[in-house]
């Protein structure tokens, strides 16, 4: 199945659920780890989120490092220190997600 960037959530969408799964966890969690709970947690078919684009990438993994970029400049989350592959929600992350964890 072929699928376009409308098949997708919204890149607020994945923004949001991706606090929510770390406010949900919490502890610290791998990039690879958040992307799989966000997916699972908005009902994205195994199939959907292993789709590539024409540059060589699958969208879910690259849409939200994107936001995960994003997330960490408006101070929603940071890395953990002395473990940079691992990331955390800060306070202001927090109070959030605990908003947002209601919506889901």
């Amino acid at each position: 199945m072929t699928y376009t960037i409308d098949d997708y959530p919204k890149p607020s969408q994945l923004k949001w659920a991706m606090l929510v799964v770390l406010y949900e966890n919490d502890r610290p969690m791998v990039a690879s780890e958040i992307d799989r709970s966000v997916a699972k947690l908005l009902n994205i078919s195994d199939q959907m989120y292993e789709t590539v684009l024409e540059n060589g990438k699958q969208y879910m993994p690259y849409r939200l490092g994107w936001e995960r970029t994003k997330s960490k400049k408006f101070g929603y989350i940071e890395k953990v220190p002395n473990m940079p592959r691992l990331w955390q929600l800060t306070d202001k992350g927090r109070k959030i997600a605990l908003r947002k964890s209601k919506l889901y």
